[in-house]
């Protein structure tokens, strides 16, 4: 493993909290808060996000700048419609209205991460918050711009590894810290972008460590336990130079990222025997002694180690735009990706499987002047990935995925009203390297909408969708023992596409005293497939699971409602729901959110000092699928507080939150290992961010 690039990136984060330490408090005038047209990069016309069809949840920089956590679900999840379901620490997946893993993409700049996330929930997202400048939330369908799968939605992380732009004073840059008390851990970033004339140069990295999280008082014991397995290490690297010119710019990027993480509730299909009764749904909950990092890794501490796993992802970006480049063109850009990934599922120094995967990635598109009022934009996207797993717990085959696609998106502004319409045909071939068969099929998508300005401040948006998911390598071809769900796999090369009917509507009010955003949809999957437990739980804990095609349903609403009783104060509420079951009585389906409903109070004490108050209703999740437990209603409330400062040409802000002030116990019912592991208890979290 490469060492040099994390040794300059550590220095130069150990350079940055004694920054932290020695900085002066000053005050800066705090702007008046007015409405800001923000446009959704994530779509190729750059809609404002008021005036998209679908929905879609903007975080700018200063919305990340408190609240950044160790993984994107996790810093997201306090949105509307989105979750995060847990597989301890390492592990946490976004679920956006229920739906998750192979049908919502976490993309980096418009690109797709190419891990294998998707795979298993024990497998963790390669996207790092704390690199992060933007991060948009598409929910509902986005499968015209992003592929046949994203028929939940997508997240888009909009990162800096490739600038494009020279900063205007030479230089700028980031320094960031965190420290939280649930897992003693400790998360810091610095990033630093250089430039001249037309050429830009970026260096960014960052480093944690978060040890065993901390349960809440147990039902078993009387005193909160750490959750065995939970730890994490991660350690990542970009570095990117761009050629800027006055219509456009190219730029080339290179990073690595490096993790070690536990996996709790993780045990292997032959213990099975009373001795290993710990395999059972009995919570993991580990004693009262302290982990230090300095004395090796949690599972290293006792004498039957906790199964974790060792990942290395190294990726090479190539991106550029050009405006106007032919007649009637307006803009083209493009993106190339190449990500070398893979990871050991280890137990003690043995590796018991090993996951490999390389993707390569092209996409282009080309932005059209209007023609007869229609403005829009033709593009192609092309991929190509390799995977294999071997080992013991080896459930999915060597397989080649094969995807080519190409897709239009159009728009019409007639006065108050926008049009939009968007087609997609997709092309996939998937390749069986066992059996040599290969399984190909096509998809075709189309999709409307319309965003209606109907009034002053108030916007009407619908949309309509027909979308369609190809089935992916494990649901085709899984044969065996997945130890981390403990779950004996059986996939089906006969499924067939998934056809998702959406419809979506919802209200907005973007300025004033009150604001608010509501939504509501119905989204019909025709042969949704999922993995039905097909019996109890075997003896040694484990479940045999088979993947099958029904017709299922999705609706829900959800949305926000916030007052602002002065011009930076404010009281809201905001909440979801959502219901999805099998057609024709064939029941519910599994690991799908509990109703949540929420208060909150920020208040603006200065112009420098904010404070906020949240209380979270978790609802009780009882309408489960066969075999599945259900899970209980719990409250939590948090509080937090954030400083902004001003030193000479650079912004600081102080930041102190506490998480579950009462200690709540609460379970995650989108989890595969729910009835092993409780969320995470009282938390106090304190941070810094510097920008120059």
């Amino acid at each position: 493993m490469k060492k040099s690039i994390f040794s300059y990136t550590t220095l130069f984060i150990s350079i940055s909290y004694s920054l932290f330490v020695n900085a002066d408090s000053a005050i800066k005038e705090k702007e008046n808060q007015t409405f800001d047209v923000l446009k959704v990069y994530s779509t190729p016309l750059h809609t404002p996000q008021e005036k998209m069809a679908i929905p879609v949840v903007v975080l700018t920089q200063e919305d990340l700048r408190a609240n950044r956590s160790a993984s994107i679900a996790e810093t997201l999840t306090s949105l509307p419609g989105f979750h995060a379901s847990f597989f301890g620490g390492g592990s946490v997946h976004p679920v956006i209205r229920g739906l998750s893993g192979n049908r919502v993409k976490v993309l980096h700049s418009g690109s797709d991460l190419m891990d294998v996330s998707s795979i298993g929930a024990d497998h963790a997202i390669t996207s790092e918050p704390f690199l992060s400048q933007r991060i948009e939330v598409l929910k509902g369908p986005a499968t015209l711009l992003y592929g046949g799968g994203t028929i939940g939605g997508a997240i888009n992380v909009i990162d800096s590894k490739i600038p494009m732009s020279v900063p205007e004073k030479g230089y700028e840059g980031e320094l960031q810290y965190q420290y939280d008390s649930v897992s003693k851990g400790n998360t810091g970033s610095a990033g630093l972008t250089l430039g001249q004339d037309n050429l830009a140069l970026r260096i960014e990295g960052t480093k944690r460590y978060q040890s065993d999280y901390k349960q809440p008082a147990s039902l078993h014991q009387g005193e909160p336990s750490r959750l065995a397995g939970s730890y994490q290490d991660n350690q990542s690297a970009n570095i990117g130079a761009s050629w800027i010119f006055d219509d456009g710019y190219i730029g080339i990027g290179y990073g690595e990222q490096h993790r070690r993480y536990g996996l709790p509730g993780h045990t292997h299909f032959h213990d099975h025997d009373e001795d290993h009764h710990h395999a059972s749904i009995t919570p993991p909950l580990v004693g009262h002694h302290h982990h230090d990092h300095n004395h090796g890794y949690p599972d290293e501490q006792h004498e039957h180690g906790i199964p974790y796993i060792i990942m290395e992802s190294k990726r090479w970006d190539l991106r550029g735009e050009k405006n106007n480049p032919f007649v009637g063109i307006e803009s083209l850009r493009f993106s190339a990706a190449r990500t070398d990934y893979h990871h050991d599922e280890k137990e003690g120094h043995e590796v018991s499987t090993q996951f490999k995967k390389k993707g390569d990635e092209l996409r282009f598109s080309f932005t059209h002047q209007p023609i007869l009022g229609w403005h829009g934009v033709i593009g192609g996207q092309f991929n190509q990935r390799d995977f294999s797993a071997d080992g013991e717990e080896a459930y999915v085959p060597a397989t080649k995925t094969k995807n080519h696609s190409l897709f239009l998106l159009e728009e019409y502004q007639l006065g108050d009203f926008r049009y939009e319409l968007g087609f997609r045909q997709e092309w996939q071939s998937l390749l069986n390297r066992e059996t040599q068969k290969a399984n190909k099929q096509s998809a075709s998508s189309i999709s409307t909408g319309l965003a209606w300005n109907f009034t002053q401040d108030y916007f009407l948006n619908l949309s309509l969708s027909h979308t369609k998911r190809l089935p992916v390598a494990e649901e085709l071809y899984a044969n065996g023992v997945h130890a981390a769900s403990r779950t004996i796999e059986k996939g089906d090369p006969n499924l067939t596409a998934e056809t998702a009917n959406n419809i979506d509507i919802g209200v907005t009010k973007v300025t004033g005293d009150i604001q608010f955003n509501m939504s509501a949809y119905y989204n019909r999957i025709n042969n949704y497939i999922y993995g039905k437990f097909t019996g109890a739980e075997l003896n040694n804990g484990y479940r045999s699971l088979q993947y099958v095609q029904h017709d299922a349903q999705f609706k829900g609403v959800e949305g926000n409602i916030d007052y602002y009783y002065n011009q930076d104060s404010l009281i809201g509420i905001s909440g979801d729901y959502i219901r999805a079951n099998l057609l024709h009585n064939k029941g519910n389906i599994p690991r799908i959110p509990a109703y949540r409903l929420s208060t909150y109070i920020k208040h603006n004490f200065s112009g420098n000092l904010t404070g906020q108050i949240r209380i979270d209703h978790f609802g009780k999740q009882n309408k489960t699928a066969e075999y599945e437990t259900p899970t209980d209603a719990y409250n939590t409330v948090s509080l937090g507080s954030e400083y902004i400062g001003y030193l000479d040409n650079t912004d600081y802000t102080l930041y102190a939150k506490i998480n579950n002030i009462f200690d709540a116990k609460g379970k995650d019912s989108t989890s595969y290992i729910k009835d092993e592991m409780y969320l995470p208890g009282r938390n106090i979290i304190l941070g810094a961010t510097l920008t120059f």
